[in-house]
């Protein structure tokens, strides 16, 4: 083959057989001093000065790529350029090149490898930067250039100080300078976590792995770096999940032990209560208790509705008087510092919610807005009627148009700029300190607004405080529509109920609750003595009703072993959580019904005359 050596311009030279023309055009390579490199159809053709013989793999104008054996003649012999149909004579060739059959035989030069190692690097999906001995730039790769924000021309020759920030930098320079010595070639490299600067001053986290390298030049550090972002955030997700979890498993397992309290305590009232003589005074004083049982019930299942293992309980509500009943609570938790107005604008107006999410609502927005306010200042919180027409766009598909209930918060607190407004429903994103917010609060704000066919929006700016807007749709029902009249509980028959619970002090009061609606009771404290007593108990057995969680046997697995004694017997489960618990040996069939606890007398009553229906 034959070339120019000085020419910067593409030259057409002939192979020795007839292989077809090739174009070429020559380069100087940046990493190997006194190479050329030669481009045909692919940039992988390079000569190189300091070697008397060696290989290249060119494409000639046919498409079939060919391996060429290159043999130059010293650099002081003539030249020739192919210029035309015939080559210009030369007393003595630059080169003649001859093809092989095989262009993968195995025998590629380092000029080959430089070549692929280049084409490697530029395609790499990690940002990739070559370091001299100095920590200078030599290379990098286009992932790199939009990791940092910088073109490549900036960087090339520059110190990759430029990169680091200051409080990794030190530790990074130690790591390079064990691969920046000869004696280091040898070794594997480092994998180290640290964080990169952008050309914007902001930092990222990375993973840097620095790898020795040697090439003609002498020997260099390839550092690879992968932006860790998100691997960190999901990591932090998961984490938070996993807390989560662990909390939600302590909240139902509280509630249980605390709903067993309330068990005895509310039917042990319900019991005194109706043996007291009409002394309005003493029965007054019963409601007082009866009442601060019944909120403490509610305050259970706001426990479990947090910890995501209580369903929601949809009533009709009039939405002014439940927010201005919710009012106290709410200042309470904000404290003095922060003065709550109520503007309530729709009167008798009823929206279908629950009631323990409403209230969960509002102390989420009420302690972001006290949060925002650590001065002082106002909260506001405003309802009005509102139509909206099939084209709102406030309207969710899962919504339809109609009269709706707008709830507006408002707090002139320092509010939000774009970027985190935009995100304040993600789960799991705070704008707070670590330990003081878990990202949760908003998220879950949406999704039970959602759950009763609503919509939440927000808007805010720096400065200028933040304003959260409620869609509810109207109720068709009112209250006294929806308040079904109770008749007195029913009275039980000659049914004998077998009672099982580990709980003495539940045992008793359940005991006496059933014996006071007139059934016959057969009562165990736990499984085996349950089936002694059946195996004992000459006459029938109607029901039985035994608590899940038991030492031991649990209850559905005693239930199965009652079942075997005496087919056809029927079974309620009780329980002081919300919902089955998650344990294997507890599990119920879908027919098989749970009567929470603390339940009232009627509740126990109606309970057992539907499960003893045929």
């Amino acid at each position: 083959m034959k070339w120019k050596q000085d020419n910067p311009t593409p030259v057409w030279v002939r192979t020795a057989r007839p292989a077809g023309l090739l174009n070429l055009r020559p380069r100087p390579d940046p990493m190997v001093p006194g190479r050329l490199n030669f481009s045909a159809r692919r940039p992988i053709t390079s000569i190189a000065h300091n070697t008397m013989r060696s290989r290249a793999s060119v494409t000639p104008a046919s498409g079939q790529e060919k391996s060429m054996s290159i043999e130059r003649s010293p650099p002081q012999a003539p030249r020739a350029v192919y210029d035309g149909p015939e080559a210009t004579a030369a007393p003595r060739p630059a080169a003649s090149a001859r093809t092989s059959r095989d262009a993968f035989d195995g025998q590629r030069s380092s000029v080959s490898r430089t070549e692929l190692f280049r084409s490697l690097f530029e395609h790499a999906s990690e940002a990739m930067l070559a370091l001299d001995s100095r920590g200078r730039i030599l290379l990098l790769n286009r992932p790199a250039e939009l990791m940092f924000g910088y073109d490549r021309e900036e960087l090339i020759g520059e110190l990759v100080d430029s990169l680091i920030p200051d409080h990794v930098r030190e530790r990074l320079r130690v790591m390079r300078r064990p691969l920046q010595a000869s004696a280091g070639i040898g070794t594997k490299g480092f994998r180290q976590p640290a964080s990169a600067r952008r050309r914007d001053g902001s930092e990222l986290p990375v993973e840097v792995t620095l790898r020795p390298l040697r090439i003609e030049a002498g020997s260099c550090v390839l550092a690879s770096v992968r932006d860790v972002s998100e691997r960190l955030d999901l990591e932090s997700n998961l984490r938070q999940a996993q807390k989560m979890e662990t909390i939600g498993q302590l909240v139902t397992g509280v509630a249980h032990d605390f709903n067993n309290l309330l068990a005895i305590i509310s039917g042990t009232l319900e019991l005194v209560h109706g043996a007291l003589p009409d002394d309005e005074e003493i029965r007054d004083d019963m409601d007082a208790i009866r009442g601060a049982c019944n909120q403490a019930t509610l305050l259970t299942r706001m426990l479990l509705t947090f910890a995501r293992r209580s369903e929601a309980e949809p009533k009709i509500i009039e939405l002014d008087q439940a927010i201005e009943g919710q009012a106290r609570m709410l200042r309470r938790l904000i404290g003095e510092h922060v003065q709550v107005q109520l503007k309530l604008g729709l009167g008798a107006w009823t929206v279908e919610i629950d009631p323990l999410q409403l209230e969960q609502i509002l102390l989420n927005l009420g302690g972001n807005s006290r949060d925002a306010m650590p001065s002082g200042g106002t909260l506001t919180i405003a309802t009005s009627a509102l139509q909206l027409s099939s084209g709102d766009s406030r309207l969710l598909p899962s919504m339809t148009p109609g009269p709706h209930a707008l709830i507006v918060v408002t707090d002139n607190g320092h509010g939000m700029d774009p970027a985190t407004l935009d995100r304040i429903f993600d789960p799991f994103f705070t704008t707070k300190q670590i330990g003081s917010g878990t990202g949760l609060g908003l998220a879950t704000v949406q999704g039970l607004i959602r759950q009763s066919r609503g919509n939440i929006w927000c808007e805010s700016a720096p400065g200028r405080g933040t304003t959260f807007s409620i869609l509810l749709p109207r109720a068709e029902q009112s209250v006294e529509e929806s308040i079904v009249v109770a008749e007195p509980a029913p009275k039980g028959g000659r049914q004998t109920i077998l009672l099982v619970d580990d709980d003495p002090h539940v045992l008793r009061v359940t005991r006496l609750m059933l014996e006071r609606s007139e059934y016959t009771v057969l009562a165990a404290s736990s499984g085996e003595e349950a089936i002694e007593q059946v195996t004992q108990h000459a006459g029938p057995i109607d029901l039985l009703l035994t608590d899940i969680l038991m030492p031991k046997m649990t209850g559905p697995q005693l239930a199965r072993h009652i079942q075997a004694l005496r087919p056809g017997i029927r079974t309620l489960f009780a329980s002081g959580y919300a919902e089955c618990p998650p344990d294997g040996e507890a599990t119920l069939h879908a027919d098989e019904r749970v009567l929470v606890k603390p339940f009232s007398i009627r509740a126990l009553t109606e309970a057992i005359e539907e499960a003893l229906q045929p």
